[in-house]
């Protein structure tokens, strides 16, 4: 168990441990928490300052984890939950703060795909979360084709380049974006993505089922402009 620690200029934790909570992590030049392959797994109630990279990260064949109530400000990108690829699927997203997540001083542009608050591939529910300044998209989908079962719900996106951005890519699977308040997502609230590349118009204001509106394996509903 990784508890009740302090870490400043390191490498933060790659870890298999199931419970990762309640540490403070300043000024790590990677991540703060990497869950590798690791099942059963929860990261809670950290407080990331500072962050190289992506603060908090669940990737590669992992399955199960929790990432619940945790604090980000400053940092590459906020939550990354990848590697459907690599069977990595199946967790809980839930009432994280997430603030400043913005491009490295070594980038030049403002394409980074880092900079994003939560980024998730498969059998993922995103919910109650807060996302400020995240200089490329507030809550991502998966990419390209690795995407699957996603739930995104009742989150609170603020001054992002994008809010919200699905899959909507051949053979990418389902997610739903319900009940989100966004506002100034400089880019677009939700615009659907094919790989690289914005494909979509807004979709903020086009409810609609799976296998009813313009792209079939999005459910968006009850989305405000705030």
């Amino acid at each position: 168990m990784e508890k009740n620690r302090r870490f400043n200029r390191s490498r933060g934790v790659e870890s298999c441990r199931r419970d990762n909570t309640d540490n403070r992590f300043d000024d790590c030049f990677y991540s703060a928490v990497r869950i590798n392959s690791g099942s059963n797994c929860q990261i809670i109630n950290n407080n990331c300052t500072n962050i190289g990279e992506v603060a908090l990260y669940a990737e590669f064949s992992f399955n199960g984890v929790i990432i619940n109530n945790n604090l980000v400000d400053l940092a590459g990108a906020g939550i990354s939950i990848a590697n459907l690829n690599e069977e990595g699927h199946l967790v809980v997203c839930k009432g994280n703060l997430l603030r400043n997540l913005t491009l490295r001083p070594t980038q030049i542009g403002d394409d980074d795909p880092r900079a994003f608050g939560i980024a998730a591939e498969a059998d993922a529910l995103i919910e109650g979360n807060i996302i400020e300044n995240a200089t490329n998209f507030g809550i991502g989908g998966g990419y390209g084709e690795f995407q699957r079962n996603i739930m995104v719900n009742n989150n609170m996106i603020k001054d992002c380049g994008y809010g919200i951005t699905p899959s909507v890519a051949q053979n990418a699977g389902k997610m739903t974006i319900s009940n989100n308040s966004i506002n100034n997502a400089t880019k677009g609230a939700i615009i659907g993505f094919e790989w690289e590349d914005a494909t979509t118009k807004d979709l903020v204001n086009d409810d609609q089922k799976f296998g009813e509106g313009s792209y079939d394996n999005l459910h968006i509903s009850n989305n405000v402009l705030s």
